[in-house]
């Protein structure tokens, strides 16, 4: 935490308690919200009023309680979080940042520049989340590398949890999954077309217009169940891309390491 007189922006907060605090009520709430509209329990659903107030209080309490906590400051603070998590690794504005028409093109949509031009003394922030999650993924494979053990440990619960959902889950959140892979499919197109995220709006448009025209039978529910089945798959399958990938570095004369330059 710097002074009392120096204001933590969103972006700042949420960097430094990604893990501790935003990841895991994200997780919470996202397991109650299932919990709740699946109602699971045939004797209804508990209310858990204890953990969903931690879960607010994870997401909530660094934000009102940084120094500076105005209504201006908050709107700025989300308007550029946003943008922050939406923005994508080819935006313009990250090649065009020192530039002298950096205000002219600076990107398709008009946003500001990615970032700030860093401090003397300072590494700088990341422009985006995926710069975020990109470190944490290089990092992780940097720790896996030197260790065999927790690396085949992380892969055998990924297959086994992929495996567990595939069993007990129903048929019908696996025919649901095809709006998940609809949506991967167009944001990798629109990814390596145009260069920009789908956004976070024009997917919830998306899954209601999947609902009320596509998939009538089709409940909140199960789309949530299949999301995460989908999301599952996905991380089983990185995990064995990057085994398989550990493994083949570590051969005589064979590939070299995973670096972020």
């Amino acid at each position: 935490r710097p002074n009392a007189n120096t204001r933590l922006t969103l972006i700042d907060t949420f960097l430094q308690y990604r893990q501790m605090h935003y990841q895991d009520a994200c997780l919470f709430l996202f397991y109650y919200i299932l919990y709740r509209s699946a109602n699971m329990g045939l004797a209804g659903a508990l209310p858990m009023i204890t953990i969903i107030f931690a879960c607010v209080c994870w997401l909530t309490v660094p934000t009102l309680f940084a120094p500076y906590p105005t209504w201006q400051n908050l709107c700025e603070d989300v308007e550029a979080f946003y943008h922050f998590m939406m923005r994508c690794p080819a935006d313009r504005s990250r090649a065009e940042l020192y530039s002298n028409r950096m205000w002219i093109t600076i990107s398709a949509s008009g946003n500001r520049p990615a970032q700030d031009p860093p401090k003397a003394g300072s590494k700088g922030q990341p422009g985006n989340l995926f710069e975020v999650l990109l470190q944490a993924a290089l990092e992780s494979d940097n720790r896996f590398n030197y260790r065999f053990t927790d690396d085949c440990m992380s892969l055998t619960w990924g297959l086994m949890r992929t495996t567990l959902l595939f069993a007990t889950l129903p048929s019908s959140v696996i025919e649901a999954s095809e709006f998940c892979l609809f949506m991967w499919v167009l944001h990798a197109f629109l990814v390596l077309a145009f260069g920009v995220f789908v956004d976070v709006l024009w997917i919830g448009v998306i899954l209601l217009s999947f609902l009320w025209i596509l998939a009538k039978a089709t409940s909140f529910s199960t789309i949530l169940l299949a999301g995460m089945l989908f999301f599952s798959f996905l991380d089983t399958v990185s995990k064995v891309l990057l085994f398989l990938s550990r493994r083949w570095r570590k051969l005589p004369g064979r590939g070299r390491p995973v670096t972020a330059k």
